[in-house]
């Protein structure tokens, strides 16, 4: 991590020119993705009977190429856009008025490792972009007047796949917002793009080609917000088409019944900002997403950022909760100043929505693994597998993990365990509404296993209390449902959790036995089924284990960890599919004065998984006296990753070099300090973007950063400082769930 100018950046290509002489360099290899996509199981089968529209994130924010430009991250930077809701997006789209505009790669890490697909902006505006047009279609060397304007040039194309497959994003969104003078110059500009889809589905499996609502067959821009004759030429060619934001209300029908059996090709779009958008965008963007889903077209969302952007850094964990899952969310607006006219973003008290009432979430994790360590790209210090390496704050959205399907209190209930059938039951009732037991459920930085944050559950005072109302049947707990998913079950899937329970000063001396669950919901084809298995302190496994579970000792840094083979108790057949479809924790008190750690529970005879909302009331003031954090969470196949996290040997047919490269400048008339980039070169690994997660860094035995290339840049400390002497240099790789596949560690002189 650093804060240099000097360290490697993303970048546009700022005009046609610049796309035609790209050649890659080994300075751009920083900016290749190290995170294939990862495609998300369809939640078919799950009483979904119609694919869902898709949702677009087309993110706009003050120009671009801000803070995210930074490949290698930022050292003591707080409070900078990061997105938590990847679980209603599908497709993100990196916007910005230089004319290519490649995403940076922290943004195409981030989207690939949550299933979202992540494409680039060409565009063309205003009056230099009508020349710019013209080299587009007709290739680089094109003269007006001389040129045949009959026939495309594959050029362009040609060189937008090569872009794309070499930074390993999945296509572009072409924004063509100049005019082209001509009827004949649109037709050719329809056969350049039919090309172009075609070079990139044979180039890069599952990329897409999505076109903007602008410019129509007669060479003219002319918005049409919604799908005509006017624009349907480009539509035919392309994947989809982004609709402009200014539409009516019926528009969206006539959008779908113009697109046929390709209506969720169809991306009607909402302006976040409000220019003229139906139902004024803001925190009522949900009534163009009412209109939209009755139409059945999909969802283009512009500039989702507004809620950093309107509300600053301070509010953004609240506005965008507000914005996304919780119209009840209390969100400070700016005051308006005297004259101004108020912000179209301002709630309708008397129509409250947010996209979730309209847009369902997704399942997390791939068809075969599922892994979280709650990362949000940012935090106050930074840990490794328990152990806080970096005490200060930092900034790489490269490193955001998978974010909790659901972090609202309706998604927890109370249960009560029957401990000696070993099953469980949802209560149907409560002394207390849950939110005075829940002080909140959200993921926190400060504690972390990996990373810099963690999932917390915050219990009040009386939500501990309510805990050590153990009665004669057994003990009362919380399940929290966490996350959505389909893994599918073989016979070698394990399932994984760590937990940390923290609790203040007060309640130290607490007699209240506490432990925490990890529970998974199963389809069984379509009935669903849960299991909980507690974690456990004890070297040996008592009654009422799962026959696969496991336990394992708490670690130096009290986390504790919880496993078990779900594969030896369940697997799919020919006859039966079952999946993984939600994974959620229990916190639950004791039985008869001891805990339940290691004990494992199934769901009760006459219990659904159905979780019913909670009374609503104000949560209590002040923070939870016991915190249940949870730092880590996977589903995976054994036979693909390894089944325990044994540490992986010193890699000695890895080679690793270092090269000059150019020195670090921190500022106008800043210290010049030395610099060097260090290149390894893995070769037992089969492929390093699916085998390899991240790298970690250390030089001279300080952790220095987090890679997701096999390079990294490195500067002096000082301007007094040089590379004379030897560097110990040594990179640790970790897998996709987290263990440690790949180590390397050598002296090396520049």
């Amino acid at each position: 991590m650093t804060s240099t100018d000097s360290c490697p950046c993303s970048a546009p290509l700022a005009s046609m020119d610049d796309i035609a002489n790209w050649h890659p360099t080994d300075k751009d290899l920083h900016n290749v993705a190290g995170i294939a996509w990862r495609p998300r199981a369809s939640a078919s089968g799950q009483g979904d009977h119609e694919s869902p529209g898709q949702i677009i994130f087309c993110h706009d924010m003050a120009g671009g190429y801000r803070e995210d430009k930074y490949i290698q991250g930022l050292q003591n930077h707080d409070n900078l856009y990061s997105f938590q809701y990847w679980q209603f997006v599908d497709i993100f789209i990196y916007f910005s008025h230089a004319r290519g505009a490649v995403p940076p790669v922290n943004w195409t890490n981030a989207a690939h490792r949550n299933g979202v697909k992540m494409l680039a902006t060409l565009i063309t505006e205003w009056e230099p972009g009508v020349s710019e047009n013209l080299k587009l279609i007709y290739g680089p060397d094109y003269i007006e007047g001389i040129t045949d304007e009959e026939a495309f040039s594959p050029f362009f194309a040609d060189k937008l796949v090569e872009i794309a497959q070499f930074y390993k994003f999945d296509g572009w969104f072409i924004n063509i917002e100049a005019p082209l003078g001509h009827p004949r110059r649109a037709y050719a500009l329809a056969h350049f793009l039919s090309y172009l889809k075609m070079r990139l589905h044979e180039t890069i499996p599952g990329s897409l080609l999505i076109w903007y609502d602008s410019l129509v067959l007669t060479g003219e821009i002319r918005w049409q917000d919604r799908l005509s004759p006017a624009n349907q030429i480009f539509f035919d060619v392309t994947d989809g088409i982004f609709i402009n934001y200014t539409w009516r209300s019926n528009f969206p029908s006539l959008s779908a019944a113009a697109a046929g059996n390709r209506k969720r090709d169809v991306f009607t779009g909402i302006d976040v900002w409000g220019r003229n958008t139906f139902g004024g965008g803001g925190h009522n963007s949900h009534k163009a997403l009412r209109v939209i889903s009755k139409a059945k077209t999909s969802t283009a969302l512009f500039a989702p950022g507004w809620t950093y952007e309107f509300f600053g850094s301070k509010h953004l964990e609240l506005s965008d909760r507000r914005f996304w899952v919780d119209p009840h969310c209390p969100v400070p607006f700016p005051p308006t100043a005297p004259g101004e006219k108020p912000s179209s973003g301002r709630e309708d008290p008397s129509d409250l929505g947010c996209i979730r009432s309209y847009v369902p979430e997704r399942p997390a994790g791939t068809q075969t693994m599922f892994y979280t360590d709650f990362d949000q790209g940012h935090g106050n210090a930074y840990h490794i597998r328990g152990k806080p390496i970096h005490q200060r704050s930092w900034f790489h959205l490269s490193r955001q993990s998978i974010p909790p399907t659901y972090r609202t209190i309706d998604h927890i209930q109370l249960l009560q365990l029957d401990a000696d059938a070993k099953t469980f039951e949802h209560s149907t009732s409560s002394v207390l509404p849950y939110v005075m037991l829940i002080k909140g459920l959200g993921v926190e930085t400060g504690v972390a296993y990996n990373g810099g944050s963690s999932l917390a559950i915050r219990l009040t005072d009386a939500g501990v209390h309510q805990l050590a109302e153990s009665n004669a049947t057994g003990p009362v707990g919380f399940v929290a449902e966490t996350f959505k998913a389909r893994v599918c079950v073989t016979e070698d899937t394990r399932v994984e959790g760590r937990f940390r329970i923290d609790r203040t000063q007060s309640q130290l001396q607490s007699a209240t036995p506490i432990s925490v669950g990890i529970r998974v919901t199963l389809h069984v084809n379509d009935d669903p089924i849960a299991w909980t298995v507690f974690g456990s302190n004890a070297a040996d496994s008592g009654s009422g284990h799962a026959s696969g579970s496991d336990a394992t000792c708490t670690d130096e840094y009290g986390w504790t960890t919880v496993g078990f083979d779900l594969g030896k108790e369940l697997a799919s057949t020919d006859d039966e599919e079952i999946s993984v479809s939600g994974i959620g924790f229990v916190v639950a008190g004791g039985h008869d004065g001891e805990s339940l750690d290691g004990s494992f529970f199934g769901l009760g005879e006459n219990s659904g998984i159905a979780l019913a909302s909670p009374a609503t009331c104000a949560a209590p003031a002040g923070n939870g006296h016991v915190a249940v954090h949870v730092g880590e969470v996977r589903v995976w196949r054994t036979s693909e990753y390894a089944a325990s996290d044994a540490p992986a040997e010193q890699s000695s047919s890895t080679s690793i070099r270092v090269i000059k490269a150019e020195p670090a400048k921190d500022g106008d008339g800043g210290a010049v300090r030395e610099a060097v980039t260090i290149v390894w070169e893995p070769k037992n690994l089969p492929s390093t973007d699916a085998a390899v997660d991240r790298w970690e860094v250390y030089v001279n035995g300080q952790w220095t950063g987090t890679s997701f290339c096999t390079r990294f840049w490195y500067a002096a400390k000082s301007a007094a400082e040089t590379f004379a002497q030897p560097m110990d240099v040594e990179v640790v790789g970790y897998n996709p769930i987290g263990q440690i596949v790949e180590r390397v560690a050598k002296k090396i002189q520049l």
